[in-house]
């Protein structure tokens, strides 16, 4: 089974994949993380692999030829709304390269916040420190001198958020939902609802999932 992240970015998408990724290396079971399919994969040894470098300049279809060759391994890949909106491929491009992704990739996870205000201040807040993320103290007090954000900045962001759900809802209609609050909160939960193995960090590593975050 091959596992699709959709995220309009800021969501816990990457912390996803990378669990879901560990948690199948944990259960032996042969895995691959593409992280983002739209800004520069390749093959090597019939293994789907991250190649920054080639950035936005791989057609969809090329994209598609190379997630249909990759060996038989379960894939854990993203699809971030923003990054197709800076590629500007054609609608019908779009609407083909869709098509597959929904029959390709059979868990289709749509990741989401709670709170559309949070979401829309936590970018509002990285806008006004800088920061994208936060490493250690000096990071954390950057960030504790923010005292007001872009007014502007913070209503964009809440409609790329609604365009993002009709995006979803238009384009693929059969998806299970992850909030970045259950990822955090139940996240021991969480795996298991999405890869049917119980306690896996448990058992292989004798801690919780949920101690580890």
């Amino acid at each position: 089974m091959n596992y699709l992240i959709l995220t309009p970015d800021g969501v816990g998408s990457t912390i996803l994949q990378r669990l879901l990724t560990m948690a199948f290396y944990l259960e032996n079971r042969p895995v691959q993380n593409t992280h983002e399919l739209t800004d520069g994969i390749e093959l090597k040894d019939g293994i789907a692999i991250k190649n920054y470098s080639l950035k936005y300049s791989q057609s969809l279809s090329e994209i598609q030829n190379i997630v249909q060759e990759q060996a038989q391994t379960t894939l854990v890949s993203r699809l971030a709304k923003y990054h197709l909106d800076n590629r500007k491929d054609p609608v019908t491009d779009c609407e083909d390269f869709y098509k597959f992704l929904n029959t390709h990739f059979e868990k289709k996870i749509m990741c989401v916040r709670k709170n559309i205000f949070e979401y829309a201040m936590s970018w509002s807040i990285r806008n006004g420190s800088g920061l994208n993320n936060l490493y250690d103290k000096e990071d954390r007090d950057i960030v504790s001198k923010v005292t007001e954000v872009d007014e502007d900045y913070f209503l964009m962001k809440c409609q790329q958020y609604v365009k993002y759900i009709e995006w979803i809802e238009h384009n693929f209609p059969e998806v299970e939902t992850v909030s970045y609050e259950s990822m955090v909160k139940e996240s021991d939960a969480v795996m298991h609802q999405l890869t049917g193995y119980e306690n896996t960090f448990t058992k292989k590593i004798g801690l919780p999932l949920r101690s580890l975050l």
